[in-house]
């Protein structure tokens, strides 16, 4: 019972602080810039024109959500 309950714990805490990185790399080269969420970040898509703004939220292997809106990675353009 302690053992289970021991698991528990352990489960929850690692789930509780896991961090989550979004490795930005140009090409070839070794990725330079890491983005960790609640970050303040700045990309281009491929349908805007402007810049968007915002603080990442969350980040899947399909896309990152800044505010309540999901990108797909495939759309994003350029960082700053």
């Amino acid at each position: 019972m302690k053992l289970l309950i021991l698991s528990a714990l352990l489960g929850l805490c690692t789930g509780l602080f896991s961090q989550q990185y979004l490795y930005l790399q140009k090409g070839n080269e070794v990725p330079h810039t890491r983005i960790a969420l609640k970050d303040e970040v700045k990309f281009k898509t491929v349908d805007s024109e402007e810049w968007v703004e915002g603080f990442l939220q969350e980040i899947t292997d399909e896309g990152i959500t800044v505010g309540r809106v999901t990108y797909p990675l495939d759309q994003i353009t350029s960082f700053r």
